[in-house]
């Protein structure tokens, strides 16, 4: 599979789970939207990653997520500011 598509499918999961965690649903908690990102990020697609532009998309998104002292809302809101 092309490192590209890896990384694109990355990213559309990763705004699904954004928006399963929106209200009015909320279907999704802050810590577990937060775990699932993590999980996505490390295990799918920064494996398979070169210098595209939807790889320093998912770079972003991992740097937001590597901030351990942040809480998980203050993670979720910025991760909304990423490209």
């Amino acid at each position: 599979m092309n490192s590209d598509r890896v990384i694109v499918d990355a990213i559309k999961v990763a705004q699904n789970l954004l928006w399963q965690n929106l209200p009015p649903r909320h279907n999704l908690p802050d810590a577990a939207a937060v775990t699932r990102l993590r999980d996505l990020v490390v295990q799918s697609a920064l494996l398979h990653s070169n210098d595209t532009f939807f790889a320093f998309v998912l770079r972003a998104v991992e740097f937001v997520l590597s901030d351990q002292f942040r809480s998980d809302r203050e993670v979720i809101d910025l991760l909304w500011d990423v490209p």
